[in-house]
């Protein structure tokens, strides 16, 4: 699965980053507090591996728009990234073996996350194509397939198989399975595959003085230096490594709140 276009908005001083390409590399550019950094975190808070740093918080909300989001009656939760990504062979793959071929009606799968912190996952589900894996896997004769013709979605499929008033001993078998397997529907089981299959996010900065702080990899005074070497050392790390590295994400956001807030008073 490949990151292909991005879009952060109501994120620190992102109040809009408008879409934009992502390639094998992307550069941003921008002067300072122009939201470089903050494009940056927003994306790592899709599925980070500190776990405990993904959550949006309503203190990350532009400032100097926060009090009238808050005073809002009717408001929903704002919107902050919304990712477009390219699936792989190896993602249909996976989808072919846990649902069936061609689930998919195309390559692109749109993901969103704002401030209720829920991944919303917007696919071309092919569930016609799922239908028929599903009754093909299943041995009924003509007469039991004629109770539930025309079902085009699980759902009616389920429906239609509840409302049989005497089931064969396959049509309980084929009803029982889709009870287990979709409990929620297959909206809900298609965004837990998708979400293995997303990659997870490590975000650092100035990796250089990090690195030289916690790992002593970097002896002060050597010429030629590999700055590369300490991205494939963060890379190596473990979850529980990575967790030590030192955190001020928390103390500024209030530092900005509280400056925004004396800015307003001057």
């Amino acid at each position: 699965m490949k990151l292909a276009n991005l879009q952060i908005e109501n994120y620190k001083c992102v109040e809009d980053s408008t879409p934009f390409i992502v390639d094998q590399v992307t550069c941003l550019l921008g002067k300072n507090e122009a939201g470089k950094s903050a494009i940056l975190e927003a994306l790592y808070k899709l599925k980070p591996v500190e776990k405990d740093k993904a959550n949006f918080s309503e203190i990350d909300y532009p400032r100097r728009f926060l009090k009238t989001y808050r005073e809002r009656q009717d408001r929903k939760d704002a919107n902050v990234v919304t990712s477009v990504w390219d699936l792989e062979d190896a993602d249909l793959e996976f989808l072919a073996e846990e649902l069936c071929p061609n689930v998919l009606g195309d390559k692109k799968v749109t993901l969103k996350k704002g401030y209720d912190n829920r991944l919303t996952w917007d696919a071309p589900l092919n569930e016609h194509a799922l239908v028929e894996a599903t009754l093909a896997a299943v041995p009924l004769s003509a007469d039991e397939k004629t109770s539930f013709q025309g079902a085009t979605t699980i759902a009616e499929l389920a429906q239609k198989l509840d409302g049989v008033p005497s089931r064969s001993e396959s049509q309980n078998k084929l009803l029982a399975e889709l009870k287990a397997k979709y409990p929620q529907g297959v909206n809900d089981v298609l965004a837990k595959l998708l979400e293995k299959r997303l990659p997870t996010f490590l975000y650092f900065t100035e990796y250089v003085k990090e690195v030289q702080q916690h790992f002593a990899m970097l002896p002060p005074g050597i010429p030629n230096f590999d700055h590369y070497k300490p991205v494939e050392h963060l890379l190596s790390l473990k979850p529980n490594e990575v967790a030590q590295l030192p955190d001020l994400d928390q103390a500024l956001s209030r530092f900005e709140m509280v400056f925004s807030d004396l800015n307003q008073l001057l």
